[in-house]
């Protein structure tokens, strides 16, 4: 389903500066109630071990998606089958809604582009103007104090009326991409969504798994960046949610599309 955003949501994404390319690594402290703090650095990956990661992390793709060649009474794809009982899946449209998805996903990055490069958003970089005024000239903190601020409700409402375009533009795409699919049986539509199930969560399964050994190659020790402080992949497995969680932050925080270089 298109995802609506509240009234108060609008699309002003912040812009990367360029010093954000050159950061090779951060110190991150896990905090430890029950003693002292641990600090640690996590640095940029390198082209090869990013590519390492990568390939390491297929396997675990690999375990889900061959569930997809079962036949369709296996006991294993009857798991997926059993989801669309859930309220996720229980009109025809949600079902139909899930399978245009990732398409629909697609269309809304193209769709919020080319609007923005067009007519009036782009005449003097209106839309640019606009979003730098929101972000780095302080009228979304302005807004959030006071709604009612002339300039900032002003320019909140512009950003308003392009995202409001946006957005219809996703759901009149969305319902095309049903009406493509909406001759297809019931039947047909559920053996589409249980594959998509799979194909979702082997996915999903690969990417945790990527991130995990993003983490075993970036973690180093605080005192002497060129040593990993993990032994093994199998620690990462070992960790609370919170440091796991703040490990992967200082890898986006420094940005894995900037150029590698060494700590």
């Amino acid at each position: 389903m298109t995802q609506k955003r509240s009234k108060d949501d609008v699309i002003a994404p912040v812009e990367k500066r360029l010093t954000d390319l050159h950061k090779v690594g951060i110190d991150v402290t896990i905090e430890d109630p029950d003693g002292d703090d641990i600090v640690v650095w996590v640095r940029k990956l390198t082209p090869a071990q990013e590519k390492e990661a990568v390939t390491r992390s297929r396997p675990a793709k690999a375990r889900i998606a061959s569930v997809k060649r079962l036949p369709e009474d296996s006991e294993e794809k009857w798991f997926y089958y059993d989801q669309l009982d859930s309220e996720r899946f229980s009109t025809l449209r949600k079902k139909q809604e899930y399978l245009v998805a990732n398409d629909v996903a697609e269309f809304a990055a193209e769709a919020e582009e080319r609007i923005a490069s067009e007519g009036e958003w782009a005449e003097e970089d209106y839309l640019i103007s606009l979003r730098a005024a929101f972000n780095e000239g302080g009228l979304k903190h302005k807004y959030a104090a006071d709604p009612e601020d002339a300039e900032a409700k002003r320019v909140f409402r512009e950003l308003q009326r392009f995202t409001a375009e946006v957005q219809d533009a996703i759901q009149d795409r969305e319902n095309e991409l049903i009406f493509e699919i909406d001759d297809l049986t019931e039947e047909e539509i559920d053996r589409r969504v249980v594959r998509r199930l799979i194909e979702d969560e082997s996915i999903s399964e690969q990417y945790a798994e990527y991130n995990n050994w993003k983490i075993f190659y970036a973690t180093r020790y605080a005192d002497d960046h060129e040593k990993q402080y993990f032994t093994s992949r199998e620690e990462i497995d070992e960790l609370a949610f919170e440091p796991k969680i703040r490990l992967l932050g200082a890898l986006m925080a420094i940005g894995l599309d900037g150029v590698a270089g060494k700590g």
